[in-house]
């Protein structure tokens, strides 16, 4: 007896140092190397975005600092380290809280990333060190601009969009 005869075999048609497409039977799934982490990072009611220049849409486009977790790094340790190359913000990591897992794209990805946020100060932000060249800029936003920002598609990277959205109407329900 065969069970799942339609089962086709899984291909990978492209391969990088940070992730993989696979051909899964004509459907194709993105699968990044390591674990994605994502940093919320507020001071107050300001929250801060990183402009990050995207090569393969031609655009420089607002988002949190984010990244993947390097061979043995734990999430969290992933998410202090990227944090601190995007932002130039070195924070320990018992100051990073875990908040909900949010996909990106169930049908397409095969892991939802680690989402952190952190409460930093205005002196960190004020004194933070260099960050890497791939970041255009470092800002602090109000929830009010950020709402602007999303009306207005110039906050469009689905998971920086769903985690400010999120944290919008979490500020209306206080």
């Amino acid at each position: 007896m065969i069970l799942c005869s339609q089962l086709q075999p899984v291909t990978n048609e492209y391969d990088n140092n940070w992730f993989s497409v696979k051909n899964r039977g004509g459907y194709f799934t993105f699968e990044p190397k390591g674990e994605q982490v994502a940093i919320l990072v507020t001071m107050g009611d300001f929250v801060l975005l990183v402009k990050v220049h995207r090569p393969v849409i031609n655009d420089d486009t607002w988002e949190l600092p984010a990244g993947g977790c390097d061979d043995n790094e734990t999430p969290i340790k992933g998410a202090c380290r990227e944090l601190h190359e995007e932002t130039g913000i070195l924070v320990a990591a018992d100051r990073l809280n875990k908040i909900s897992t949010m996909s990106i794209c169930p049908n397409r990805y095969v892991s939802n990333p680690h989402i952190f946020s952190v409460e930093i100060t205005e002196e960190e932000f004020i004194k933070r060190a260099m960050h890497d060249d791939e970041i255009l800029a470092v800002k602090l936003f109000s929830l009010t601009e950020i709402k602007a920002m999303i009306l207005k598609n110039e906050i469009y990277v689905a998971l920086p969009a769903l985690v400010l959205s999120k944290l919008l109407l979490e500020k209306l329900n206080d």
